[in-house]
């Protein structure tokens, strides 16, 4: 497969998963990003080149959105709540999860233009990330705190931080 059909593949699986995943059902996102994972690493990426950077990522939307949630900047559509065994604690639900472990798909094929541009990392993560998060609370039936923007600039800031971050994390050596 040409470079530049494995990139544009890749941005447009990145847009069809986002679309899935933001339906808010666990299973779906689960179930889909484990097949766009396997198809990613079959077609575009060799697994052993990014699965560090999935996993990582994964985790830290999970700490991130968790942090979000406990915070109670969004009231997340499926997320997990832990009061049934006494803590009054919220974590991330899954589909929201799937979403930061496809983007880190994102980072060294359709993103790749980011690299050594972090200001236009910053500003794209500033005025992206708050409408994609507005589209995706809309379709996933998640609740954003009043005044709206505040969980969005909120958003958008961890975004602007983590995208260039994790731009440099990837640029070859």
């Amino acid at each position: 497969m040409s470079r530049r059909i494995a990139v544009i593949g890749n941005a447009l699986g990145f847009q069809l998963l986002w679309l899935l995943c933001v339906q808010g059902n666990n299973i779906l996102a689960v179930a889909a990003t484990a097949i766009a994972l396997i198809g990613h690493w079959r077609w575009v990426a060799n697994f052993s080149d990014e699965w560090r950077l999935v996993v990582t990522f994964a985790l830290c939307g999970l700490l991130s959105e968790s942090i979000i949630a406990n915070l109670g900047l969004i009231q997340f559509h499926g997320v997990i709540g832990l009061q049934s065994i006494g803590l009054p604690l919220y974590i991330a639900p899954p589909w929201l999860v799937c979403l930061w472990a496809m983007m880190a798909t994102t980072l060294r094929h359709s993103l790749i233009f980011l690299d050594c541009r972090p200001l236009l990392a910053v500003v794209l993560a500033l005025v992206f990330v708050p409408l994609s998060y507005f589209a995706g609370a809309k379709i996933s039936g998640s609740i954003l705190v009043d005044p709206m923007y505040l969980p969005l600039l909120v958003e958008g800031l961890i975004w602007a931080v983590a995208l260039p971050l994790a731009m440099a994390l990837v640029r070859p050596q």
